[in-house]
């Protein structure tokens, strides 16, 4: 089955003077019916990575293009909607065994992949060779927007009041800024980052967070199952996931000349 976001009446022209597409035809593997009773298998997972550079600063391709880039723990959940009995989360350090749990899972054209902010772990997987395409990804922080749900992922928990074993671990901000971020070496200490030999029993702790997430994802998507995304949402989805990657067109040439026009200015 395919849906098509129709174009717009007034026809858009990039920097070159070629036309700008304005939709983008989505094919989409599994019929999902209007009234939401044919739901595929989803593939919750959740990367922890460590970098140097601050994401929130140089944005998600830059963090995710830097040599240090690294993902140090990835937790994972095949949840089927005909299996009562789901198995226990998956976790691993090793980034080898990251990349073949997903290359496997991949191999399952049913299977659908789900994360909270799902660009960053599609990003992620690119970023190492596995290119899975938006039509198989579902983002559970979208769909709860889709739904009015905000915030974070503890935000939607406590909107939701899932249950309190998975909720969101306070400690994680803490954990975080450990163990995915530079650390400032000191006279006594010439480390440059936080690893789990060097603080054992936090990263325990750090592996209990990032299993807590898929938990409290998986919770999350649970309850919003009734509402599961429509052809036409998950078109949309894709169209959007689409021109962030791709980017917009814009006028090189005027982009340089005021580049130029402003370093004239400084000198």
């Amino acid at each position: 089955m395919s849906a098509v976001l129709q174009p717009s009446n007034v026809p858009l022209v990039g920097a070159s003077g070629a036309p700008f597409p304005t939709f983008l035809p989505i094919d989409l593997p599994w019929p999902i019916e209007p009234d939401g009773e044919a739901v595929p298998p989803l593939f919750h997972m959740d990367f922890e990575t460590y970098c140097d550079l601050n994401i929130k600063q140089d944005g998600l391709d830059v963090y995710a293009s830097h040599p240090s880039f690294e993902p140090i723990l990835m937790a994972w959940q095949r949840v089927d909607p005909f299996n009562p009995n789901p198995p226990p989360i998956g976790q691993t350090d090793s980034l080898q065994e990251m990349l073949d749990t997903v290359s496997e899972a991949t191999r399952d054209p049913n299977l659908l992949f789900a994360a909270f902010n799902a660009p960053f772990e599609r990003r992620t997987l690119v970023q190492f060779g596995i290119n899975i395409p938006s039509h198989r990804w579902i983002c559970v922080m979208a769909w709860a927007y889709s739904m009015a749900f905000n915030g974070g992922l503890k935000d939607v928990g406590e909107q939701l009041e899932i249950p309190a074993d998975a909720q969101k671990l306070k400690s994680g901000t803490r954990l975080i800024t450990k163990f995915c971020s530079p650390r400032k070496p000191t006279k006594n200490n010439t480390d440059t980052r936080w690893t789990p030999e060097t603080a054992p029993e936090d990263w325990e702790q750090f592996k209990l967070y990032n299993r807590t997430d898929v938990a409290a994802e998986v919770a999350i998507a649970h309850e919003l199952m009734p509402y599961f995304p429509s052809q036409v949402q998950r078109a949309e989805y894709c169209w959007d996931a689409e021109v962030n990657e791709r980017g917009l067109p814009i006028d090189t040439e005027l982009v340089d000349a005021c580049c130029d026009i402003y370093a004239q200015e400084q000198s």
